[in-house]
């Protein structure tokens, strides 16, 4: 004899992740990656957990609807007929707020026009490649045609990786997203880490302020998972994960995510 499991036996997140509903709405499970080993600016104030940022910056880069953006790379073998990444596949919001998705060819280190109305990036990662599996050199989209800098990067992936890590996200126009859980590990340094969003903590409205939605003392070598039990965000708060460090040189490394369900209103 066999039983079939019933949604509402199940958890939210799993609930989601098998039906692509919550109550009746439609709703998606989404995973946010963060890392940041290049370097911070401070060791006394927050700095975001972005993997493109180093000593020279402490918080991330936003783009403005009315910038020209480029796709870019370091090597020559991001390219279309090359060994390393030929696409990429970008995540982000328009300037209306809402999330959209498109596939853009690289030519190595000659930047690729993305056009204008980019309002946020949420995340890039690599759609081909060639005979392996990652990009041989580092991949930008930056606001200048040109190589990239850490002032003009907006989002970011690694030479040898495939996603990139930047520690953010924001509820797109007309859903209102759950936090439900989010963990970070430090290496090499004590890290003082931060989950925070643009959200008023009484009535779960937008804010402009950063506030504090949980935080965890880390050791070198340490690590934690933290429970947060659904936290509501709504349409067009921005959500990431920050850290003091004890040491700001590059390889003093946090590695972060937070994990949401984004749920139409």
């Amino acid at each position: 004899m066999s039983y079939a499991i019933q949604p509402a036996f199940l958890t939210p997140t799993l609930n989601v992740s098998m039906t692509g509903e919550l109550l009746g709405k439609p709703a998606k499970v989404v995973y946010i990656l963060g890392s940041r080993s290049q370097g911070w600016s401070s060791t006394s104030a927050l700095g975001d957990a972005c993997d493109y940022l180093d000593t020279s910056q402490a918080l991330m880069n936003t783009p403005g609807i009315g910038q020209t953006l480029y796709l870019v790379s370091t090597s020559t073998s991001d390219d279309t007929g090359g060994t390393g990444a030929r696409t990429v596949r970008i995540v982000y919001l328009d300037a209306a707020g809402d999330q959209q998705v498109t596939t853009v060819a690289l030519d190595g280190t000659t930047p690729v026009s993305l056009g204008s109305g980019f309002s946020f990036i949420q995340w890039m990662e690599v759609a081909s490649t060639g005979s392996g599996e990652v990009a041989v050199g580092d991949l930008s989209i930056s606001s200048i045609n040109g190589a990239a800098t850490v002032a003009t990067t907006f989002e970011f992936i690694r030479a040898g990786g495939n996603r990139s890590l930047s520690g953010r996200y924001q509820v797109p126009t007309g859903f209102t997203a759950y936090i439900s859980h989010w963990g970070a590990a430090s290496i090499g340094a004590n890290m003082d880490v931060r989950l925070r969003a643009l959200v008023f903590a009484d009535d779960y409205t937008l804010s402009t302020e950063y506030h504090f939605q949980d935080r965890v003392y880390l050791s070198s070598g340490s690590n934690g998972e933290m429970l947060t039990n659904y936290i509501s965000v709504p349409s067009g708060c921005v959500v990431k994960i920050s850290a003091i460090p004890d040491q700001a040189a590059a390889g003093k490394q946090l590695d972060c995510d937070f994990h949401l369900i984004v749920v139409a209103n």
